[in-house]
């Protein structure tokens, strides 16, 4: 005897059902990863794919403790999941789903969107990056008043500032800007223009035709890599003497040296009151921008 499920010989079969897309999951997974699976009646399935999200950005985080790179990667990584979760509720067949299905999702989906980024944000900018503004005029050229800046906190992790490096570092309360010139055992002097010389070397200099800080002429200085500076006039003052660098510390100038409150005044900077290097601009003038500090 035949199967009841089975269907008579030469009878017609029943095309399969298409399948239904659903473009709204879509829309819905751009606002929040997996609200669209929600709405297809798959809650617990986008509270996977939210705590999938969450652990991204928990390792994302852990990595930029070390790898300021971690960042922006974490931004890439977020945008690529967002774009997996969107494919997959849109290819989702709409059922029903159980009340209680919607409320663990909607708790999930809260604590994910509202406390996750607050939380990711704090974390890296104790951690790795940190936004400076730049308050004086001391590293005019390179830096201007009213510049927005990132801070690699990563950067001497394992390492140690080199020459040339524009550092943040506070001293006694307030954050301070500033390039280092010497580091530990070098022998160094400024004279009253504030051309530096370290280890009995002066720094290579060259006049430039440009004009900054209030119409100063600029030079092209060598320490590290190269970038513009601008001296003082003959009685601006300096460290004519000779400074042999401690241990465990920098020697650090402004870039404008004649109004540049910096080692020459206060001495040197412990290593360990350095928060990061200075690493890129991001806002100047007022307009955005995303040019490397050096």
């Amino acid at each position: 005897m035949d199967s009841p499920n089975e269907s008579a010989p030469g009878a017609p079969q029943e095309p399969p059902a298409p399948k239904e897309r659903s473009v709204w999951a879509v829309v819905a997974t751009v606002l929040l990863p997996g609200l669209g699976h929600a709405l297809r009646g798959h809650a617990m399935r986008g509270v996977y794919f939210l705590l999938v999200l969450c652990a991204l950005w928990l390792l994302f985080t852990v990595l930029s403790a070390w790898w300021m790179v971690a960042v922006p990667g974490a931004f890439v990584a977020t945008i690529a999941w967002f774009s997996v979760c969107a494919f997959d509720a849109y290819r989702l067949q709409k059922r029903e789903q159980p009340a209680k299905a919607w409320f663990i999702f909607a708790g999930v989906a809260g604590a994910t969107w509202l406390i996750a980024p607050l939380l990711m944000s704090a974390v890296i900018r104790v951690v790795s990056v940190e936004a400076f503004s730049v308050p004086g005029a001391s590293m005019c050229p390179t830096l201007e008043v009213g510049d927005h800046m990132f801070v690699d906190k990563t950067a001497y992790r394992g390492d140690s500032p080199a020459r040339g490096d524009v550092v943040v570092y506070e001293n006694e309360g307030n954050d301070f800007v500033h390039r280092v010139v010497a580091v530990a055992g070098q022998e160094v002097a400024v004279d009253e223009k504030g051309r530096v010389t370290v280890n009995g070397e002066a720094a290579k200099l060259e006049a430039t035709k440009e004009t900054a800080c209030g119409g100063a002429v600029t030079h092209t200085e060598v320490v590290g890599t190269p970038h513009q500076v601008v001296l003082g006039d003959a009685d601006s003052g300096g460290l004519t003497a000779k400074l042999r660098v401690p241990a465990g510390h920098v020697f650090v100038l402004g870039d404008n040296r004649p109004n540049s409150a910096d080692s020459r005044s206060v001495g040197t900077v412990p290593t360990d009151a350095i928060l990061g290097r200075a690493y890129r601009l991001y806002l100047r003038g007022g307009s955005p921008t995303f040019s490397k500090i050096e």
